[in-house]
């Protein structure tokens, strides 16, 4: 099985257990904070789920990393 199919497949089944234990949980969370630190919340999240995605997806060949190209 090629890597990237690997990691898609690892990628959906964490995603799906995610969810699936997630319908079940029921955790009510009170957090006070500013417009900024929601913000900063807001954006941490999203870099962190675009470096999960990059992972998950990203092109792994060397020309993506900077070497050089053979033929």
């Amino acid at each position: 099985m090629r890597k990237l199919t690997k990691r898609l497949l690892w990628g959906l089944a964490l995603i799906f257990a995610f969810i699936i234990i997630w319908q079940k949980v029921h955790i009510v969370v009170v957090v006070r904070a500013t417009f900024w630190q929601l913000l900063l919340l807001f954006l941490g999240l999203a870099l962190g789920i675009y470096l999960v995605i990059e992972v998950l997806f990203g092109d792994s060949g060397p020309s993506s990393r900077g070497g050089a190209d053979h033929d």
